[in-house]
């Protein structure tokens, strides 16, 4: 944890012994020129220092575990994250403060190849020690998506972007489960084209907001809405 030195292991050296070091993980812990040892993620790296003293080269291994995490290796705004099948675009980075790490934003972003016909967006997602909220599904994230015939909207969606689900004929049913969406909140055409009689279930203390909301951003009249 912090800063150590490899040089410190080695042992006595003349001043003209020449060392080089060299982390065989630098994604996981780093060693600079002095043989000073950084953690950047958790996981463990194999350090080695080379000693030329005396005509002679004598060699240190070290391996090592880091139990912490850099703000150098967590992931910075606009960087797509993937979780299960899903991609997700960070849209606050998180940070590592004296005790953990806060946690970041992150919006939907689209799918991977291995998504099936159903697809649940959580509330938060954990990346690499990291954790994000959901916050928002992203412009055309799943635009003209031929797959996806069941969606889950998790509880802290707040916005819900131009375009997001445009198109998308395949999708039959959708339940948002977050009571935070707002006036504005969900982009015009963001549901544009889809399937005439696409069943949306929505929280019911919503109700009269959310179906003129969705109304408004290209839900057809013949949609079927249920409470919950």
């Amino acid at each position: 944890k912090g800063k150590a030195s490899l040089k410190s292991r080695i042992g006595c050296l003349k001043d003209e012994a020449a060392v080089t070091y060299r982390s065989s993980n630098p994604s996981k812990i780093r060693v600079d020129k002095n043989g000073n040892m950084t953690p950047i993620n958790k996981g463990t790296a194999t350090l080695t220092a080379k000693v030329r003293q005396n005509g002679r080269t004598y060699t240190l291994k070290q391996k090592v575990r880091s139990l912490t995490i850099s703000q150098e290796a967590l992931p910075k705004k606009g960087k797509i994250l993937e979780y299960r099948v899903g991609k997700y675009r960070v849209t606050k980075a998180a940070k590592v403060n004296g005790t953990g790490i806060t946690a970041g934003m992150v919006e939907f972003a689209g799918v991977t190849s291995k998504a099936g016909f159903s697809l649940e967006i959580p509330e938060k997602i954990k990346v690499d020690g990291a954790e994000y909220k959901v916050t928002a599904v992203g412009q055309n994230a799943l635009k003209n998506s031929k797959k996806i015939k069941k969606l889950v909207l998790g509880k802290n969606i707040s916005v819900i972007k131009k375009g997001a689900f445009a198109r998308t004929q395949s999708l039959r049913n959708i339940r948002i489960k977050s009571p935070k969406m707002t006036a504005g909140s969900i982009a015009r055409g963001a549901f544009s084209g889809t399937y005439k009689k696409l069943q949306i279930t929505i929280p019911k203390e919503k109700k009269s907001l959310y179906k003129s909301w969705l109304y408004k951003a290209g839900v057809s009249r013949s949609a079927k809405f249920i409470l919950k």
